[in-house]
């Protein structure tokens, strides 16, 4: 199935659910490709986002479950102007991680118990509803940010990239410059490649949680 957006008109092609499992009129789910910076594919109900793979990093959208044959793989094309996506059909949300924002800001998610963590140096926003598993309110810096007093990053591995909310973009720089670059803006929480296809290349920087 060719999932696309084309960039000069505006004009998409994406899945929408059937109303029911018996009824094939329109439903109210739609799968899509969102193209903030970097295309990602997300499931929307109206305006509202309930999954999102990672964005596009030049090789894969993680997030998405393994297809089960593998003569089946993810192509994402690019055009001056379009963008396109194959993929094979599957479920989703699969699992408590794949619900969008589901351990608020400055969180991880992950298929274990507990289910929600802090990043390191974070805190539960609110004590009381993690101990009742109600997380969407996510967490908080345990001590203040003090900028340029010798702060650094931790380096995080095997998760979905954050979302493209407010984010920088230069796909001309490396790795080293974009870290530079985030340390010298207090608003600057994280840094990553765009691209790790061939040798890993440009920078995303994000901004606030």
């Amino acid at each position: 199935m060719k999932i696309s957006w084309n960039i000069n008109t505006g004009s998409e092609r994406y899945l929408t659910s059937w109303k029911s499992t018996d009824d094939p009129s329109t439903g109210n789910l739609s799968y899509k490709i969102d193209m903030k910076g970097l295309p990602q594919l997300v499931v929307v109900m109206g305006s509202i986002i309930k999954f999102r793979t990672e964005p596009w990093n030049g090789v894969r959208l993680s997030g998405l479950p393994r297809p089960a044959n593998s003569a089946f793989h993810q192509i994402m094309g690019f055009k001056e102007d379009e963008c396109t996506e194959w993929a094979i059909t599957y479920s989703l949300p699969n699992d408590p991680c794949d619900n969008y924002g589901y351990c608020g800001a400055n969180s991880i998610c992950r298929n274990s118990h507990p289910i929600c963590m802090c990043l390191q140096g974070f805190t539960p926003r609110s004590q009381e509803e993690w101990e009742v598993f109600n997380t969407t309110s996510g967490c908080m810096r345990r001590t203040p940010l003090v900028c340029h007093g010798g702060e650094g990053f931790s380096q995080l591995q095997g998760v979905k990239l954050p979302d493209m909310l407010e984010f920088s973009l230069n796909k001309s720089m490396n790795l080293e410059e974009c870290r530079v670059k985030c340390l010298m803006n207090c608003s600057c929480t994280a840094y990553a490649n765009s691209d790790i296809s061939g040798v890993a290349s440009g920078c995303i920087m994000w901004f606030g949680d």
